[in-house]
């Protein structure tokens, strides 16, 4: 499933056998991931996860990419 997160970015979000829970991803932000026992709540973990990454990419002077816009 392709969802749309309240920062404009588009996340992969899909179940994974291996970690018994769902696994959302941001392939515009490489390394960031999160994982929830619920979709809703891996959902929820990669808002958080994408806020940090945004956060410690412009603290470290790294170039943040636009949002691909929607899903």
């Amino acid at each position: 499933m392709i969802v749309q997160i309240a920062r404009g970015y588009r996340a992969i979000v899909r179940y994974s056998e291996a970690d018994v829970s769902y696994i959302a991803d941001i392939p515009q932000l490489p390394g960031c991931s999160a994982l929830g026992d619920t979709e809703v709540l891996a959902i929820e973990a990669i808002e958080e996860a994408c806020a940090a990454w945004i956060a410690s990419a412009i603290a470290n002077g790294i170039p943040v990419p636009p949002p691909t816009g929607a899903a």
